[in-house]
């Protein structure tokens, strides 16, 4: 059995995402921490931006905002969520948490008062009604989740 070439592993084959943004497209990039579960968050929420017309950019000079999805389970993952949230607005300067670590959002403000909002593990309904009326524009998410999502 012959492996598979690089250009078809996951691991080495870097993402293609459309170059061809429309004149004054939103832009948005995208932190994802923590385990699948907030991948798939992270996956839902980047389907729907797209379905709602934005970009999707590859780094942080790109985006007109950045999403962190961010992990708050072991103290190794807040660590790391946080130091993500602070290089996204060291980069950028305008940043949306999401995701576990979000349900304290006083440790995460403690840390980085300029985040734009922080929304803490919240179900996909009730998170678009908040990004929809205040965070349309110049959005990054950065999103790190680890529970389950909390019913409405």
């Amino acid at each position: 059995m012959s492996a598979n070439p690089p250009s078809l592993r996951p691991d080495l084959v870097s993402a293609k995402l459309q170059k061809n943004l429309r004149d004054g497209q939103p832009t948005i990039g995208m932190v994802s921490l923590g385990c699948p579960k907030a991948l798939v968050d992270s996956e839902r929420i980047l389907t729907r931006l797209r379905a709602e017309g934005y970009g999707v950019s590859p780094d942080y000079s790109g985006a007109d905002a950045v999403i962190v999805n961010t992990c708050g389970f072991l103290d190794s993952a807040k660590a790391e969520s946080l130091e993500a949230i602070g290089e996204a607005l060291n980069e950028n300067g305008k940043v949306i948490v999401t995701g576990c670590l979000g349900a304290n959002p006083e440790y995460i403000s403690g840390a980085h008062p300029s985040v734009l909002a922080v929304t803490g593990p919240i179900n996909m309904s009730r998170f678009w009604t908040q990004f929809i009326r205040r965070y349309r524009q110049n959005l990054i998410l950065l999103s790190i989740c680890c529970l389950p999502p909390i019913s409405a």
